[in-house]
């Protein structure tokens, strides 16, 4: 009898194991090319940017500072990374990456990919623990749950940290729920740290929010609304709100603050560049799901080729979450059914960004996003087609209890249980050459989370004085710069991405492009030379280039220390684009 009490108590245990090992073997399988990845190359731009990202923050709270500012860039001024994707939240990753291979200076690199391997283990599971929580069936709640966790826009996205950290969006669902279920301190105290602490992960976290905001908004407009968040509330104590509500606002205060002193920059004509497409919602983009793209084109001739931003919805999700008011037309959850429903197509009319297009029509600044975008968090925001994400969130819950109920009905239910496992598997199903942004070049997912040469490291880190390093040839977006500098740590000339230039910063580097193309016009490394040691500048990363001569580099060479690295690099660095190739 004893033994029975013990083994029923050992069973949901036994079970929630079996679902992270589950989430973790999927994970594995559907991302197995980063854990072999090619070497000798650079790792794609903003994988490099990622890996820095881990390294600046492990670093930073090592030394017991704020990461939330730099020297490293922009030097000698250095510059705030409030408004940049820094994500400094996994610098746990990053200390025990450092700890288990000994201070390696690749540290950062295998660090970014733990990161993405275990944001996809909690995207999965999260999600599945949600939906299971909401009463659905275990193979609906997990088909859903993979088809959410491994959809075009998260694979598309697998080497950025901070749109994977979105499985905070299930984990603040999960105490939410909770806290609305059986109302008490502790769910509502977690949930105000979930929702504080998201701000060092994700600039999604603030989309999440104004995702509450409408859907209590929604609720609030009901008469059963209303009743049932007065039931909640009425339960609650004052001090619970106090005390939650101050935690919150020293957890996010550092950053809030940071932000704020940032120098507002425009990214409103990025906005209409990287905006979703009506097409792009409903028909994938070749390069990233070919055998779904080229079958639509072959029965309808229909394609997608527009904005490379991954922002297909998918088939499974959509179409389940469509016919869920009538699959669950007498259910209870009715009532959470149509505000989810309703807040997931206002995020798909605001990931269209400003303008709407229609067929080879153009109309600017007629949709909502143009009246919000001065409002943040939308004005910080230079990505409006990366909102499907909260969309496709919000439109999974209803999917896995639509699916859920479907699964009943006998037969048609296994039938289809199995259709869906089957689009889903094609949904996921991601070639080797699929990264997003990165196919035109040719490249695969191996290269994005590749491994630098030993030869390229042993270079760099021997050859490096200490001080200052500018890269040849120069550009605002120094990516190469940023990739050295995970191996030499000394402070770049430049920036990166969200980098916030000051006037007399840009006037500085406008002043240092000039002087090098002139020098390279007049083969007068002298003038080149003299400039940049007038800025203090004392390395120079230099890449591939056909601007400069041999001579011009040896008498460079003699004048200033120069990391000769063009051997290792395939073209003339572009701002976007640069790749170290294989040895």
């Amino acid at each position: 009898m004893v033994l029975n009490s013990v083994m029923s108590r050992l069973r949901p245990a036994r079970r929630s194991v079996g679902i992270w090992l589950f989430s973790a073997t999927l994970a594995f399988v559907m991302l197995h090319p980063m854990f072999f990845p090619n070497e000798g190359r650079q790792p794609s731009c903003d994988a490099t940017l990622m890996a820095w990202n881990i390294w600046y923050s492990t670093e930073c709270v090592l030394d017991f500072h704020s990461p939330l500012h730099t020297d490293l860039w922009l030097w000698p001024d250095g510059t705030s990374l409030g408004r940049h994707m820094l994500a400094p939240g996994f610098f746990p990753i990053g200390m025990a990456a450092k700890l288990v291979m000994g201070n390696s200076i690749l540290y950062p690199f295998y660090a970014h990919r733990a990161a993405i391997f275990g944001s996809f283990v909690l995207l999965f599971a999260l999600m599945y623990i949600l939906l299971r929580r909401l009463s659905c069936l275990p193979v609906p709640a997990a088909i859903v749950s993979c088809a959410f966790s491994y959809s075009d826009f998260f694979m598309g996205h697998a080497h950025y940290i901070n749109f994977l950290a979105m499985f905070l969006f299930p984990l603040a669902a999960l105490l939410l729920l909770r806290f609305c279920q059986t109302p008490s301190f502790w769910p509502m105290f977690l949930l105000a740290i979930t929702i504080a602490g998201s701000v060092y992960f994700t600039e999604m976290g603030a989309f999440g929010v104004v995702a509450l905001v409408l859907l209590l908004a929604i609720l609030l407009a009901t008469q059963r609304g209303r009743e049932e968040v007065w039931r909640i509330l009425s339960a609650t104590r004052f001090w619970w709100w106090m005390v939650s509500a101050a935690t919150a606002v020293i957890i996010a205060a550092p950053f809030l603050w940071a932000y704020a002193h940032v120098r507002e920059v425009s990214l409103y004509e990025s906005s209409r560049e990287l905006s979703a497409s009506i097409t792009g919602l409903f028909i994938p983009h070749r390069l990233f799901n070919p055998l779904i793209a080229d079958f639509i084109r072959s029965v309808s001739g229909l394609e997608y080729d527009g904005t490379l931003l991954c922002v297909w919805l998918g088939i499974v999700i959509p179409s389940l979450a469509a016919v869920s008011p009538l699959v669950l037309a007498k259910s209870i959850h009715m009532r959470l059914l149509w505000p989810l429903l309703t807040v997931a197509v206002i995020f798909l009319i605001l990931s269209l960004g400003p303008d709407l297009t229609a067929g080879e029509m153009t109309y600017p600044d007629v949709l909502p996003y143009y009246s919000l975008s001065n409002i943040p968090p939308f004005a910080s925001f230079r990505a409006p087609g990366r909102l499907v994400s909260v969309a496709l969130f919000l439109m999974a819950i209803p999917a896995g209890l639509s699916l859920s109920r479907l699964s009943t009905r006998g037969r048609t239910g296994r039938g289809i249980l199995a259709v869906c496992c089957g689009l889903v598997a094609l949904e996921s199903y991601v070639p080797d050459s699929h990264v997003a942004r990165s196919e035109l070049s040719g490249w695969s997912l191996r290269n994005v989370f590749a491994t630098p040469s030993r030869d390229f490291v042993e270079l760099v880190s021997t050859r490096c004085q200490p001080g200052a390093c500018a890269t040849l040839p120069p550009s605002f977006y120094d990516t190469a710069g940023v990739f050295a500098q995970l191996i030499h740590h000394q402070p770049v000339f430049a920036g990166c991405w969200m980098s916030r230039w000051s006037e007399r910063q840009q006037d500085a580097y406008i002043q240092f492009h000039e002087t090098y193309w002139y020098a390279c016009h007049q083969q007068d490394p002298a003038m080149l030379a003299v400039h940049l040691k007038e800025r203090g500048v004392k390395n120079v990363l230099l890449t591939k280039t056909d601007k400069l001569s041999d001579e011009f580099v040896s008498d460079l060479s003699d004048m200033i220390n120069v990391i000769d690295a063009r051997e290792y690099y395939t073209s003339e660095f572009e701002p976007f684009v640069h790749a170290i190739p294989q040895h």
